[in-house]
């Protein structure tokens, strides 16, 4: 049996999530070298997305990227609706389907899946996968893996908890901007959905986008233009062509963005925020107006030194911006849009971020459907959904 104690001190170890998540991996398959895998999965809306995974086994690392929709009915959506715990002793007996294949083309034949509670809600979902048949029916190894679960679940909670105050005081702060920018709410959203769609697409490129790097961008993307706040008036809302001293204000407006998070920081109590994660928000506020080939503000900065998840919501803000209608244009065609990335891949854009948009077209405008503006809730904002 595992050293309860031992585990608990593995736990209190000042790390971030993921790397106590390793070595409690680590520890336990000294015990039960059986166990191959780990993997937690959070729940947003219809679809499971991977948070984080632990796996011995060479897999297809693709399918981590990707959403699973929960199906009506599935023993997934019981686990959700009815908080409980489920037991696979042979994960053939599993519908079909490629995370299944993926599973026993590793050698995983039995499974635990184990809810993660917060306030009454299933957040998330555990995952044990192991190699020997029905090895999570024994009692004694059950209450092992009961206890592991309930570990990494506080873990967990306590990331969610610090993530979501965090994302309150940001969002106060994105919707004091907001009540001054032209833009709309859904705009916002959009932006979110297409910088974490590129990012999943582009992972089959990029070694460096994680799963955590995939939650991050849909979260922070929104607040690209949150230091609009402080731009004046009569050139936040102007409607002619901007002359060089009011384009110089505007322009501003990345630096301010980084000063308004920068204390937010230094006001609450965030002491337990990875500075990972403020690095990465910044990133994205300052560095989104940056050119791929160098021309952009407020730094100069070119091709990979332009921080990734900067390069990303440039094109995403950009996209969405020629396709909808504002104060001082008509949206453009499609067709318009397409030939002008095309144009500004490798001076504006990313040229491989422009590459993925392009085939993936369909994707990018079923997301603008599904978000499309809403004239009677403009103001509604909802950024992490």
């Amino acid at each position: 049996m595992l050293d309860y104690y031992k585990l608990d001190l593995i736990a209190r170890k000042n790390k971030k999530f993921t790397s106590l998540t390793s070595d409690i991996f680590e520890y336990v398959r000294q015990f039960y070298p059986c166990l191959g895998r780990i993997s937690l999965v959070t729940i947003d809306g219809d679809c499971l997305s991977t948070y984080h995974t632990e796996d011995i086994a060479p897999s297809d690392q693709s399918l981590e990227f990707e959403e699973i929709v929960i199906r009506q009915g599935s023993s997934i959506e019981q686990i959700i609706s009815q908080s409980q715990y489920r037991i696979i002793n042979n994960i053939n007996q599993l519908p079909d389907n490629r995370h299944v294949q993926m599973l026993k083309t590793s050698g995983y034949v039995s499974s635990l899946a184990y809810p993660v509670v917060h306030h009454d809600k299933v957040i998330s979902i555990i995952f044990f996968n192991s190699k020997t048949p029905h090895l999570f029916q024994n009692n004694e190894i059950k209450k092992d893996f009961f206890y592991v679960a309930q570990i990494i679940a506080t873990l967990q909670i306590l990331v969610f908890e610090r993530q979501s105050h965090f994302d309150k005081l940001l969002t106060i702060a994105l919707k004091i901007g907001h009540e001054r920018d032209p833009e709309t709410a859904q705009h916002l959203v959009r932006i979110g959905r297409y910088s974490e769609a590129l990012a999943r697409l582009l992972t089959k490129h990029k070694p460096e986008i994680t799963t955590e790097f995939i939650h991050r961008i849909k979260c922070y993307a929104p607040f690209h233009d949150i230091g609009k706040y402080r731009i004046p008036d009569e050139v936040l809302f102007s409607t002619n062509t901007f002359s060089s001293a009011e384009r110089a204000i505007m322009n501003k407006h990345t630096i301010y963005g980084e000063e308004i998070i920068a204390n937010v920081v230094d006001m609450a109590d965030l002491t337990n925020i990875p500075s990972e994660e403020v690095t990465f928000l910044k990133n994205i506020i300052r560095h989104h107006h940056e050119a791929f080939d160098g021309t952009g503000h407020p730094d100069g900065l070119s091709n990979v030194h332009i921080p990734l998840e900067a390069r990303i919501v440039t094109l995403a803000d950009v996209f969405d911006a020629l396709l909808t209608k504002r104060p001082y244009k008509d949206p453009w065609t499609l067709d318009q849009v397409i030939e002008f990335v095309k144009a500004k891949s490798g001076y504006l854009f990313d040229p491989l971020c422009v590459q993925v948009l392009l085939e993936n077209l369909d994707e990018m405008m079923t997301i603008r459907q599904t978000f499309a503006d809403e004239p009677s809730e403009e103001h509604r904002l909802s950024t992490c959904v």
